[in-house]
């Protein structure tokens, strides 16, 4: 997660936001074979942009459900916070092995994404540290003025804890 708060960091400062930040487009290769070493990359920029000086927000609506953030949907525009919401969807997926909205098809699951009801999280994170609960619950904030910058994540005591 380090690894990719830094590539994001690193993107939102040089205004590109991505958009589409999924299991799918997260790569990991093996830095050295016998050791635990490894190299995460970010992929597939299709769906990426640069936000254009002078505008704080966009408007078009896109990303994969599960993984998009909230304010993307409910058209409300949204800024680099939307790759931080992307990131603790993908964070929660990890470490619990579920996507944080359910449906029975993919209208359904943007409708909850949409809501962005997050009630039922604590039920799935009952073994992960407290840190890390906090962490995971930041990122996710429905309210993007309420989530943290990449850099402000890198700094949480999640990461200085591990």
């Amino acid at each position: 997660m380090e690894q990719l708060l830094l590539a994001i960091d690193y993107m939102h400062k040089k205004r590109i936001i991505h958009r589409d930040i999924k299991l799918d487009n997260i790569l990991i290769s093996s830095i050295e074979e016998d050791e635990m070493q490894f190299a995460v990359r970010i992929a597939d920029f299709g769906l990426s942009t640069v936000m254009p000086l002078g505008k704080d927000k966009l408007f078009e609506r896109c990303g994969t459900p599960c993984y998009v953030a909230p304010e993307i949907l409910r058209g409300e525009g949204y800024n680099t916070k939307c790759d931080i919401f992307s990131l603790g969807s993908l964070l929660f997926n990890l470490i619990t092995g579920r996507f944080l909205f359910r449906g029975a098809n993919k209208i359904e699951i943007l409708q909850h994404n949409k809501v962005c009801n997050l009630s039922q999280i604590d039920e799935y994170l009952g073994h992960v540290s407290n840190t890390c609960k906090d962490l995971i619950k930041l990122m996710l904030q429905a309210n993007p003025a309420k989530r943290p910058s990449a850099k402000e994540a890198l700094s949480h005591l999640w990461f200085k804890s591990n």
